[in-house]
């Protein structure tokens, strides 16, 4: 060991070298300076300067100077002379301007008393403010609204920034959706928010904050919400030993109102890694499958079935797959056990990386369970064995008791020739060997040592520190940093003493670590130092207190809170749901992001921690947060240099600091890891399992693919849908309170607000901030329990077809202390009628006029009851249902509506007229509604309507401009481009209002999120995204012009236009044309026709629309308009003619004038309309479907309008208006994407060239077959762009419209009806069929689809297939993966909650298609009405099929209870089980069986089982 000692001190000596070599010291004496290692822009950087023997003042000039990175200089010179005594220590502070970065040095010079000039390089770090990002859930899902505030203060937790603040989001891809420029802070607080569009890309988003070069980011996750049928949960220990022997788990299956679920569990077990070192690795996992009834139990033994042996931690995966009996639904969950051979853990603890010899060493032993509980023993102690020495048989025991807390405190006293410590601890039969301490490293074994003396040092009291050394001290210098600068500077004179003891007042600069540095000059010359964090409460100068009143309410009531901060302070609130934290946190600002980001302005080692005994937390988007530490600790030096270093401060010195070469390779210094013998540490990076004893061991992770090898019968692949998804036993309620209020000149403020209509607890939390005192947090959250011990509620479906018996759940709460007898009224309108059991198996009688029907039921104490009432629906339309609840202690009554539709499928038709009164006075036309004979008894509406713009109609429906489906990328244009027609439109014209633009606005914002979602990462875009395997160039070029269109109105990143174009550009054909990359769904467009002319025509357009990129792709348009020229000769196809035409004209060719020509040949006109559209195909004249508009005329129509306008032809181009508006649909879009973007950009750009102050047109309508019954509408100026619309009496066959005044007016006759007959002259084979493994409760359908061959065509467009779903039935959300893997089907969404299915094709062919529906009975509804399923192309309405479908009709018997049975029902059922039998003797699931989904319902919609847990606890 000698050997080693004179080793070690050799090695030492050649590392120790003069810091003070830059220039000689001309005088007696010596200095040090010590300031901090980092430089920052806007803030005082301290520097303190001690001297000593001398006996006159020195004179001291500090400079920092440099250049920045850019080449600059530093504007003005940063300097100042201080002047200080002997034996004392002066602080400097310079003003650091607003530098950028560079290279800086702190330069010192001194004279008189101690003559020296030195210097040193500096860090420069731009951080120089805080920001704080706070959202108001850390989970969103699709269609929410992200609200959020950004928070930007100064170090010091002060509103003082100045400079300009930028903020953007991200979404999960990276693009950046919104962005807010140059934002007005209040009181340094931003608010704002994003509306999520109801497809964005999900995954975790970012909100960044940007001030100059910092940026500042917290990210939220956007993902699916998914209510499970049923909840299933796995009872098992988190943590076991070898010597149990045996895993239970227990099994449980309910539904959210605690009924159990009858069905099969499969339960396997098996290690979640393989090892060559640790296990065979064709170790098969072990299944197990049991029956269960809500409850099941299962075990595995640890050796004999899952072969575990020896010492290691083995960590097992418990898979649980429980599948309902009836039904067949399946829910899984998973579960993690960890398998130790020790019950409990042994963990060291150490003060310091090294100790220091001749001084006290203290460590802490922590033993605790595995879950990081401390285990309780008062009996058995904790054997120690130290020693100095590497011969652990010279090591020395001793005996502890084991406190409260789990925590043994144990003190060294090493001699001053120690250079290792080695530490062994045993609990039981456990034992640990740490990994050895070393010494720390002195020429003269002299050191320092700091002790924190006080006990939980707080904010503005005192500190005491006591110092000792091994050495006498003439005097001593500390310095106290906090937030990376030197707040205190002191020296103390000492006459040789080695211990003493000094104070300082805690100030809020320091906080929340006050980091004291101690060092003296012993008179060899050599410093020796220590460092000490202090960490100190009282981290806030500012607070709020927030008081709720009451604490405990019911839904619907107002509540009161108080708040009390510091005078005119601005105030934050956020009250959220409960379960909303529950599913993830981390979106609040907490005392611990404050701690975190404050350590942040002090450079490492601050990270670096003692820690005692709290688990570290992984907030979203931050780093990793810290644990709590002992009051006070130090990093750990080896040599004074390190000490300086590990202080975050440079050190200027005559005198002798030693250096050391020693490199450590830990990851975190203060916690020793134990070791074993002949074992090495692992290389760091590589994966690894913690054994029980000695470091961690590098394992081979399991990286089989899905299906392969002995693990894939129990291993299931990656889902088809693999989205971020967030199961919930009930939907949260959405947030409360996202408000800001300031405080009076009292500091109070009082805001009241009525609590929303939901049973749930509210976390209410505030912030403060203060120009003076800065930011001021809540110091806990409050809680707000809204509840109500009795109340009532109903479970409707989405809707029912009138003249179906549909059976009204009515769930009666009762969290009282007794059981209460309850009268249970339902009551209507009169239009609804009470069904009879009894009146299905005799004669039905005439209906009766019954208002309302009230049962008994009697509802035990903290439980519910449910009654059922069955109805049948006479009157379409939105039903009104009352529900009364009424007991001798309390009552509830609560309003719901039911939608009832007509049988049979919705036709639309739309008549628009254009009044055009500038030349006449009057105007007369009459409009017949071409209404079948054959339409469903009642369900005709008719409306006429007058609005003084043409594109009125579309104003109030951006949201809903077509009726169809727009799930693909082309197609969710629809929600963008329109919102920008509209705004140049009335921008242009004036007539923009603050109202239209926002909403406007926001549907861009959310159409540009949604979009997003079908970009590729090669820049370009297709139908379907990412499961394409190719851009698209149609989509591609149509998103790159729309979205350079919209940027005049939101901000859209540049990067994703520019990566569009040159995507386009790329894939540009030598010949000049743009072929289509991608799939053709649009074949007009995209397909071959017209020589490619149409697409190559288009592209052109949208780089002739990006003006700004003109000069960059000018080859590119060169060589298409090239293109162009030589292959529009001969070309007949109208559509390509149109879009080549138009695309000329914009690029100023020549040729324009040949292609206007041959586009005026193939046009078609009448007395008052002109258009262009393609010749009926042989075969189809009686097709009756080319009467109806059709959106290929529409958008060549367009084309030509538009090319119409760039000749300047206004006059001509009014017929085309004309036949323009008379396509239009009554919201004020056509039929499908593309017609209607193009018809509205046409219909805008003449608007604005005729367009003529708002007129006085009076329009009167008359109806015959109304007995001459009449209607007016007026326009006038004031509201000219309001539609205004009136209802036309059920009957009417012919309006006349008459006109008088001046001016324009758009005039409409919109009419709907319902048929229930398959469609005319069908262009697809359909087929639905209900499969035979259907029942009531399930069903499977079958729809066989095909495309009928054309002359003209062999296959459709992009088709699309809506399947309706039969009344009580919703689709089985788990199987629309697998629709997706159907053939050509490539898209797959739901509407109306789920009761209506709509698949997309990327075309089909003669072949038939066949996916399967599957859905799953939620509401009781008997005598179900055939429902259709229809299919159509949706580039070419011509082509349509529909056809109906009969489920398995139930009867009243299948959905009624208890007494509405009757005799008659009961004597169908089986009497053991209460399931209804079939014709054939054997049963089926009956009442007991549908009553769980209908149940399950209504606990969802309502309250759920979170909602009854918590009610029963209060």
């Amino acid at each position: 060991m000698a050997a080693r000692w004179s080793a070690t001190k050799a090695l030492a000596s050649l590392c120790v070298f003069w810091i003070a070599s830059v220039s000689a010291v001309d005088a007696a004496g010596t200095y040090t300076i010590v300031a901090p290692r980092v430089i920052r822009p806007n803030t005082d950087f301290s520097v303190a300067v001690t001297t000593q023997g001398t006996g006159q003042p020195t004179s001291v000039t500090l400079e920092v100077s440099g250049r920045q990175d850019s080449g600059g200089s530093i504007s003005q010179r940063v300097l100042q002379t201080i002047m200080v005594e002997p034996y004392s220590t002066r602080t400097a502070r310079l003003e650091i301007p607003d530098l950028g970065s560079g290279h800086y040095r702190l330069t010192a010079r001194g004279q008189g008393g101690v003559n020296f000039e030195n210097a040193t390089d500096l860090q420069y770090v731009h951080k120089s403010y805080s920001v704080f990002i706070q959202t108001d859930k850390a989970i969103y899902k699709p269609g929410h609204t992200v609200q959020f505030r950004v928070l930007a203060l100064n170090a010091n937790l002060k509103p003082s920034v100045t400079l300009p603040l930028d903020i953007f989001i991200s979404d999960g891809k990276g693009h950046r959706v919104k962005e807010w420029k140059r934002v007005p802070l209040t009181r340094g607080v931003f608010s704002g928010e994003l509306p999520l569009s109801e497809s964005p890309v999900l995954g975790d988003w970012n909100i960044t904050a940007a001030i100059q070069d910092q940026m500042f980011t917290e990210n939220f996750q956007v993902a699916e919400y998914v209510l499970p049928n049923f909840e299933v949960t796995a009872d098992v220990p988190d943590f076991t030993t070898y010597k149990e022997g045996k895993i239970a788990a227990i099994i449980r299956a309910r539904y959210t109102y605690g009924k159990p679920v009858r069905g099969e569990a499969t339960v396997t077990a098996y290690p979640t890694y393989i090892s060559d070192i640790l296990q065979p690795i064709f170790q098969p996992p072990v299944r197990k499958v049991v029956p269960i009834d809500g409850k099941a139990a299962v075990e595995f033994d640890l050796e004999k079935e899952l072969k575990l042996q020896g010492d290691f931690t083995r960590d097992l995966q418990l898979d649980v797959t429980v599948e309902e009996a009836h039904t067949l639904r399946r829910q899984n969950i998973t579960k993690h056990i960890t398998v130790h051979k020790y019950k409990y853990t042994l963990e060291l603890i150490r003060s310091s990386k090294y100790f220091k010899p001749g001084l006290k060493y203290s460590a802490w032993v922590k033993v605790a369970h595995h879950d990081g509980t401390p285990v309780q023993d008062d009996i058995n102690p904790v054997t120690f064995r130290y020693g100095y020495t590497w011969d652990t048989d010279k090591y020395t025991s001793f005996e502890r008791p084991l406190p409260r807390s789990g925590i043994v405190k144990v003190d060294f006293f090493p001699p001053s020739d120690a250079v290792t410590l080695g530490i062994e601890a045993r609990y039981l039969d456990l034992t640990e060997w740490f990994s050895t301490i070393d010494a720390a490293l002195s020429p003269s074994s002299s050191f320092v040592q700091a002790v924190l003396v006080t006990q939980n040092p707080k904010v503005n009291e005192d500190v005491e520190i006591e110092v000792n050394s091994t050495s006498p001290l003439s005097h001593l210098s500390y310095q106290v940093m906090g937030r990376g600068d030197i707040v205190v500077a002191h020296s103390i004179p000492l006459a040789g003493q080695r211990s003493t003891t000094f104070r300082f007042l805690a100030t809020h600069p320091m906080a929340p670590n006050a980091r004291v540095l101690i060092h003296s000059v012993l008179e060899t010359g050599e410093v020796v130092a220590d460092v000490l964090d202090v960490e100190l409460e009282g981290l806030l100068q500012n607070f709020v207190d927030l008081s709720l009143n009451p604490t405990t309410t019911e839904p619907g009531r107002d509540v009161e809170l108080r708040l009390q901060t510091r005078p005119n302070s601005y105030i934050g609130i956020l009250a959220v749901d409960q379960s909303v934290l529950v599913l993830r946190d981390g979106n609040d600002i907490t005392e611990a992001d404050i701690k975190e980001e404050l350590r942040s302005y002090s450079p490492d080692p601050a990270t670096h921690e003692a820690l005692l005994g709290v688990e570290p937390a992984l907030p979203r988007g931050r780093a990793l947060r810290l644990r709590r530490r002992a009051p006070g600790w130090r990093p750990g030096s080896a040599t004074a240099q390190e000490v300086f270093d590990n202080a975050g401060t440079v050190i200027l010195t005559n005198g002798l600091v030693m250096e050391s070469m020693r490199v450590v390779h830990e990851d975190d210094p203060l916690r020793a890891q134990n070791r074993a013998l002949h074992r090495s540490f692992p290389v760091p990076g590589l994966p690894v399992v913690k054994p029980d004893l000695g470091p961690a061991v590098a394992y081979l992770p399991a990286t089989r693919p899905p299906l392969a090898g002995p693990y894939a019968f129990s291993r299931i692949p990656p889902p088809v849908w693999n989205h971020p998804k967030v199961f919930l036993t009930k939907p949260p309620a959405p947030t409360w309170l996202f408000t800001n209020v300031s405080s009076g000149s009292d500091g109070r403020a009082t805001i009241k607000r009525a609590v929303p209509d939901s049973i749930t607890s509210w976390v209410v939390t505030a912030f403060s901030v203060d120009p003076l005192y800065g930011l001021g947090l809540t110091p806990q959250p409050s809680k707000l329990t809204v509840f109500r011990p009795f109340f009532v509620s109903v479970d409707l479906p989405y809707s029912v077809i009138r003249g179906e018996v549909v059976s009204i759940p009515i769930v009666v709460f009762n969290y009282m202390g007794q059981d209460v007898r309850t009268d249970v009224t339902l009551e209507h309108a009169g239009d609804l009628e009470f069904a009879e059991v009894s009146n299905e198996i005799n004669a039905e009688p005439a209906p009766k006029l019954e208002l309302y029907r009230r049962k008994k039921v009697t509802v035990r104490a903290q439980d519910a009851a449910m009654v059922s009432f069955m109805v049948i629906p006479r009157e379409l339309g939105y039903v009104t249902i009352k529900v009364q609840a009424t007991s001798e202690r309390a009552s509830d009554i609560i309003e719901r509506r039911l939608l009832v539709k007509p049988e049979g499928e919705t036709v639309f038709r739309n008549k628009a007229i254009l009044v055009d009164l500038r030349n006449s006075n009057s105007f007369k036309t009459n409009v017949t509604l071409h209404v079948p004979k054959y339409i469903v008894p009642g369900s005709e509406r008719i409306e006429v309507s007058a609005v003084g713009d043409i594109l009125g109609p579309s104003i109030p429906n951006l949201d809903s401009l077509i009726r169809m489906p727009h799930g693909c990328g082309e197609q969710n244009m629809l929600n963008f481009v329109p919102n920008v027609v509209i705004l140049d439109y009335l921008k242009n014209s004036r007539q923009l209002s603050q109202a239209v633009e926002s909403r406007a606005r926001a549907y861009m914002e959310k159409g540009y999120q949604q979009e997003l979602t079908y970009r590729h990462k090669d820049g370009s875009f297709s139908a379907f995204g990412e499961t394409d395997p190719s851009g698209s160039t149609w989509l591609t070029a149509f998103v790159a012009r729309a979205f350079r269109q919209g940027q005049a109105y939101i901000p859209l990143e540049e990067r994703v236009i520019d990566e569009a174009l040159q995507w386009l550009a790329e894939h540009q054909a030598t010949n000049g044309s743009f072929p289509e990359e991608g799939k053709v769904i649009h074949s007009d467009m995209q397909g071959g026709a017209g020589r490619g002319l149409a697409l190559t025509a288009y592209v052109l357009t949208t780089f002739l629309y990006n003006q700004q990129f003109t000069s960059k792709y000018r080859n590119t348009i060169n060589k298409a308009v090239d293109y162009l020229v030589r292959n529009i000769g001969g070309v007949e196809d109208p559509y390509a003619i149109a879009v080549t035409t138009y695309a000329l004209h914009l690029a100023l060719h020549p040729t324009k004038e040949a292609a206007f020509n041959l586009l005026e040949s193939k046009a078609q006109s009448n007395s008052e309309h002109k258009w262009w559209n393609k010749t009926v195909p042989a075969g189809q004249e009686r097709n009756p479907w080319y009467t109806r508009p059709n959106s290929l005329a529409v958008e060549m129509t367009s084309y030509a309008m538009l090319t119409y306008l760039q000749r300047g032809l206004v006059n001509e181009a009014i017929p085309i208006m004309h036949w323009l508006v008379a396509q239009r649909n009554a919201n004020g879009g056509f039929v499908s994407t593309q017609d209607t973007v193009l018809g509205m950009q046409a219909l805008a750009s003449l608007l604005e060239r005729i367009s003529a102050p708002p007129g006085n047109v009076v329009v009167t309508f008359s109806y015959r077959a109304a007995a001459g019954q009449t209607s007016s509408i007026s326009i006038n100026r004031v509201n000219s762009m309001i539609l205004q619309k009136q209802e036309v009496p059920r009957g009417v066959r012919e309006v006349e419209i008459s006109a008088t005044g001046s001016g324009v007016a758009l005039v409409q006759v919109s009419y709907a009806y319902n048929v229930n007959v398959t469609a005319a002259w069908p262009l697809f084979t359909l087929d639905p069929q209900v499969d035979k493994n259907s029942d009531s409760n399930h069903l499977q359908l079958s729809i066989c689809a095909g495309f009928v061959p054309t002359p003209a065509a062999n296959e459709s467009n992009m088709a699309v297939m809506e399947v309706s779903l039969p009344s009580g039935f919703t689709v089985d959300r788990d199987a629309l993966p697998s629709l997706e893997q159907s053939q050509h089907v490539r898209r797959v969404e739901t509407k109306e909650q789920d009761t209506v299915v709509v698949l997309y094709f990327d075309k089909m062919v003669r072949k038939e298609y066949c996916p399967t529906v599957s859905a799953f009975r939620t509401h009781k509804v008997a005598r179900q009405r055939p429902v259709p399923v229809t299919v159509f192309d949706y580039y070419d309405q011509s082509r349509r099929a529909r056809a109906f479908y009969e489920p398995r009709v139930a009867t009243l018997c299948d959905i009624c209870e208890g007494e509405d049975c009757g005799a008659s029902c009961s004597s169908r059922r089986d009497p053991r089980t209460g399931e209804r039998l079939t014709d054939d003797g054997g049963s089926e699931p009956g009442a007991s069986a549908v009553a769980a989904p209908s149940f399950l319902g209504t606990l969802l919609a309502c309250v759920g089982a979170a909602v009854v847990g918590r009610a029963l606890a209060v």
